[in-house]
């Protein structure tokens, strides 16, 4: 079976033959692309069959969680979200008057991860109360009913389905699946899709970004739930903008990102962003990052073995969005966390202030008072001034000071690769190294 996976231009996904589907959703609009990052990727999703058109079934039969689950899973691939952007099966309607053999869709991922029966999926499409898939005679394929074509986009429709999509932003960026927030959108039934938004490493792996584009069914549904005082997921509370305010502002960063890169090319030229600055004496400000506080662990007597995948492995099952880990000499793990007192929530959680680390539990406290001020200081002077030197070495136009590849000298010139001159490279506030020690989050 060919694996699944996804192709991403411009924030698009758009699927092969041997590409992943993504998880279990509903039907949803097209809608248009916000140009974010360039390794950007946003997978969507839809959340329980809520709709229901009633079709030609008759009365509603009984249905298992499994076939539950296979009914989603089908209806996303021909619901009017992700059919007109799923270049493959946009291909094979076109062959047999709209039929997919069952064989061809066995060979998407996500399906074939529930089942790999065709009769097991055959029993539960019949089951649908939805009416948006035909079952043939023959019981060898598929197809999206006629009586039920995918809508003709229009702006006009566009504009409406962002006018009922809600951004929410705060969930934790590792350990959250597709199927961890289906689960807690249940709890809003009239949610009809959930967009979980992605962004490409180096190495061309999906990381989430912590946050999602969740569209209703109306929009006096979404502002019942922008009129919430608050929603918490897991005890993150998430901050929640209409979808249209978040796409403005995206859109205008990225533009902002555009004309600042242009205008640096022009000053290479011989003319560019002095003029700019000129207000500032010929040099730029930037506000200085402040770390949030009550937001540092600290493990002692870390097992032998550990590492920084075994720690954050090791609050996997609390509200622990780690942002840093850093081992120190003495065998002491200092975790910072990212929200305002996470530390303080995550703490309470725990069992006599234990946690299980490779299978030894080991003591946790919360940094405090004059610790904690003296921790951060040092923190925010590492994360201020590796924002200067990365700012540094765009102006430079090098990883090293711009002194170019030649004589001998490496990637970048004089200066090496950063012009660390046999210095610690920094990361922590205690300055450890070792391949224990891990680099800031690129969120810091």
């Amino acid at each position: 079976m060919a694996e699944i996976k996804t192709e991403i231009v411009e924030e698009n996904v758009k699927t092969e033959l041997n590409e992943e589907k993504t998880p279990d959703i509903k039907q949803e609009i097209k809608t248009e692309d916000v140009k974010t990052e360039p390794n950007e990727e946003k997978i969507s999703a839809y959340g329980p069959n809520n709709e229901k058109t009633g079709g030609d079934v008759g009365e509603a039969k009984p249905t298992t969680e499994l076939e539950d689950k296979i009914i989603r899973q089908v209806e996303y691939y021909f619901g009017d979200f992700n059919l007109p952007k799923d270049k493959f099966l946009s291909e094979q309607i076109l062959l047999d008057d709209g039929w997919i053999p069952i064989a061809t869709m066995l060979k998407f991922a996500r399906l074939s991860q529930l089942t790999k029966s065709p009769q097991v999926i055959f029993s539960a499409l019949k089951k649908s109360t939805s009416g948006l898939m035909e079952v043939s005679e023959s019981t060898s394929k598929i197809r999206r009913s006629k009586d039920k074509p995918v809508p003709e986009e229009t702006p006009e429709l566009v504009a409406e389905v962002k006018s009922r999509t809600v951004y929410c932003k705060g969930f934790p960026k590792e350990g959250t699946t597709i199927d961890k927030v289906l689960e807690f959108f249940k709890a809003y039934p009239t949610v009809l899709n959930v967009k979980m938004r992605y962004y490409k490493t180096k190495e061309q792996t999906n990381h989430f970004k912590g946050s999602s584009l969740v569209t209703f069914s109306v929009r006096q549904e979404a502002e019942k739930f922008m009129s919430l005082e608050s929603v918490k997921y897991n005890d993150y509370t998430l901050q929640r903008q209409w979808g249209a305010e978040w796409e403005k502002e995206k859109t205008e960063e990225y533009e902002a990102r555009q004309s600042r890169k242009a205008k640096k090319v022009t000053d290479e030229n011989g003319n560019g962003e002095k003029a700019e600055n000129d207000d500032n004496n010929g040099t730029e400000t930037h506000e200085k990052i402040v770390l949030p506080r009550g937001t540092i662990l600290k493990l002692t007597s870390i097992p032998s073995g550990a590492d920084r995948d075994e720690i954050k492995k090791s609050f996997i099952n609390y509200p622990a969005d780690i942002a840093h880990v850093e081992f120190t000499p003495d065998n002491t793990v200092y975790v910072r966390l990212r929200g305002e007192n996470d530390g303080k929530l995550v703490l309470g959680k725990l069992d006599n202030n234990k946690v299980n680390v490779c299978d030894s539990s080991v003591d946790v406290s919360l940094l405090e008072g004059e610790e904690e001020e003296t921790y951060l200081k040092k923190a925010e002077e590492i994360v201020n001034n590796r924002a200067m030197n990365m700012r540094g070495q765009q102006h430079r136009g090098g990883r090293g000071g711009g002194r170019g590849r030649g004589r001998g000298r490496g990637r970048g010139g004089r200066s090496g690769r950063g012009g660390y001159k046999g210095q610690k490279r920094s990361g922590s506030p205690n300055g450890s190294r070792g391949g224990r020690t891990a680099k800031q989050s690129r969120d810091d």
